[in-house]
């Protein structure tokens, strides 16, 4: 019997059933964290500017390329690190980490310390998620395993709501500094109970019984398996693409409403928490649930229906982008964010069981290289770039026009699941999942 056949015995009991869900909720919460801290400075975008005196292209660079080159070069190896020996133990370090590297944003005096303080949360953050996809995945069987990783995305969604509603709230009422100070308490509590409560499953250790770690591929078996499986290589491309599109708009949302339409940041980030928030929390759950309804008559739906509903996302954005009624624009916007959520439960779902039991936080993390490191960086930074490019020309809506741009790449993203879901019976099979 197999490791993913015995974990998936051990998942379908009651007793270890209801223990999984407790640590999806667990991890669920440190996510959470994760986007509170990653999602702060985009509500506190417009003070942070204004005090430090920085350009819509350095801010493209802060939230983009600087932070998620880091956050995926750093996931490599703490995925790696994860694989050999201890997941829980690298989350707990991580959320350490980036708890204490948000609060200490609040002392910078100029874009370097910002920047290297935000490069200290990168690094922090990118040992959160690897980690937690695996040890999810141990503790499901292959068809049920869309649901729990929906669930945990979830806090994705639930983080950035809180940031955006907790920084835009303290923003007006104290300062952007002491908006990242509250962040840390929180972290530092969660990661003590991580480590005493959160468990790792017996799959891992050797089939010889001996309590082992396993041999963990090396990162380039790992990367060579990513290229080689057709499936997985346009996938990781795929979501590469909703990336840009996604977290490159996201960046400068909240400073498109200050700009364009006057709103003070507390609206903004009500406004913004709620709809997009809401929105993308119920478009990931669904987008989780729907795919793992699908694929039981054609594994293939599990990433063509997820393909076909977030293509919806582009011309609800580029609508909300162009109306004059902020209301109006963030009820589309938060209709656009659940239509494009619907794709990242297939999609993490879909590369963890494309790769072996030993290869998942590495594979993830080679996932995150292309989604974060390449994906929302490049997406930051040539809608900020494209943004001071068109200022001359365009006046206050050159972040109007460069957004629209932005988002268009969602399409590619989704033609990109069409092709993989074609070939994904035949990688699956070849995996045994």
């Amino acid at each position: 019997m197999t490791d993913e056949m015995r974990g998936a015995d051990a998942a379908e009991t009651p007793g270890s059933t209801r223990y999984a869900w407790f640590v999806v909720i667990v991890l669920m919460l440190a996510h959470i964290l994760n986007y509170v801290d990653r999602q702060l400075p985009i509500i506190l975008i417009e003070s942070i500017k204004k005090d430090l005196q920085l350009t819509d292209t350095q801010i493209g660079l802060l939230a983009g390329l600087a932070f998620t080159l880091a956050y995926s070069i750093a996931g490599v190896v703490l995925a790696f690190a994860s694989d050999r020996y201890s997941r829980k133990w690298v989350i707990v370090g991580s959320l350490t980490a980036w708890s204490i590297f948000t609060a200490l944003g609040g002392l910078a005096q100029n874009f370097v310390q910002f920047a290297l303080a935000r490069l200290g949360v990168a690094i922090g953050e990118s040992g959160g998620t690897p980690p937690a996809h695996a040890i999810i995945v141990d503790h499901f069987p292959p068809h049920r395993r869309a649901l729990p990783l929906a669930v945990f995305s979830a806090g994705a969604s639930i983080g950035f709501m809180a940031g955006l509603m907790l920084g835009g709230f303290i923003n007006d009422y104290a300062n952007w500094r002491t908006a990242l100070f509250v962040a840390m308490p929180p972290g530092l509590l969660l990661a003590l109970v991580i480590a005493v409560a959160v468990r790792e499953r017996p799959v891992r250790k050797m089939s010889s019984g001996s309590g082992a770690p396993p041999t963990s591929p090396s990162f380039g078996t790992v990367v060579r398996h990513v290229l080689h499986t057709r499936a997985l290589r346009i996938l990781v491309l795929g979501g590469g693409c909703y990336s840009f599109a996604l977290g490159g708009v996201t960046t400068f949302l909240a400073a498109f409403f200050i700009r364009s339409h006057g709103l003070s940041t507390s609206m903004t980030g009500l406004m913004m928490g709620l709809g997009l928030g809401v929105g993308a929390g119920l478009g990931t759950v669904l987008g989780g649930y729907v795919s793992d309804r699908a694929g039981r008559s054609d594994v293939r739906l599990r990433l063509w229906m997820p393909a076909a509903i977030s293509s919806a996302c582009v011309p609800l954005v580029i609508s909300a982008l162009l109306v004059e009624s902020p209301m109006t624009a963030m009820l589309m916007l938060a209709m656009g964010w659940v239509a494009s959520s619907f794709y990242l439960a297939p999609f993490t779902s879909g590369v963890q069981s494309l790769v072996p039991s030993t290869m998942r936080a590495t594979a993830s993390a080679v996932s995150l290289i292309v989604t974060q490191g390449i994906g929302v960086s490049s997406g930051a930074l040539i809608i900020g770039a494209l943004s001071d490019q068109l200022q001359p020309v365009a006046g206050a809506d050159s972040l109007r026009y460069a957004l629209i741009c932005g988002i268009c790449v969602l399409w590619v993203g989704a033609a990109l699941f069409f092709f993989a879901g074609r070939r994904l019976p035949e990688d699956l099979a070849s995996q045994g999942s």
